[in-house]
């Protein structure tokens, strides 16, 4: 009547059809970069469940080595049902670790003075060893025993 064509609601036009298909597009654009952010998150988390594994692992030295064995023990002795499996390892185990860390640190102390004493006795030698080795003069080597003889307060009354 007007001109128009006659349409029917069956029939695509073009522009419908154009639409649809940049529809399909775009979703099939956004369902890849789903997966591939899936993909990435996925892998993060295995990186960071790995270096969780890792740490766990491994300790620099015996201290840390125990705290991490102690927890390794305790979450396994966890795990068994006492009446099913007496724990006679990982439940022990833990308790070694936690006195063996009260023990290292009570040995520490005790050894820290015995490697102050040390260190100051290796120290003083090492003074009285490069002093001589500076100049043979009777005033030089006379410090340089005083130093190896220790009694320093004898020394100052001379």
């Amino acid at each position: 009547m007007f001109g128009y064509g006659y349409y029917r609601k069956e029939e695509e036009t073009d522009n419908e059809r154009y639409l649809e298909g940049e529809l399909e597009r775009h979703r099939q654009a956004e369902e890849r970069r789903s997966a591939e952010e899936e993909r990435q998150r996925n892998a993060r988390r295995q990186e960071v469940q790995e270096q969780f594994l890792w740490d766990e692992r491994h300790a620099s030295s015996w201290p840390e080595a125990l705290r991490k064995q102690q927890v390794l023990f305790r979450r396994e002795a966890n795990q068994w049902i006492a009446d099913e499996f007496p724990d006679e390892y990982f439940g022990p185990g833990a308790n070694a670790c936690e006195r063996a860390l009260e023990i290292w640190e009570e040995e520490e102390k005790k050894r820290q003075a015995e490697a102050d004493a040390l260190r100051a006795e290796e120290i003083r030698l090492a003074v009285a060893d490069r002093l001589a080795a500076e100049s043979s003069e009777h005033g030089w080597t006379g410090v340089a025993q005083a130093i190896r003889e220790e009694d320093y307060n004898n020394w100052l009354w001379w």
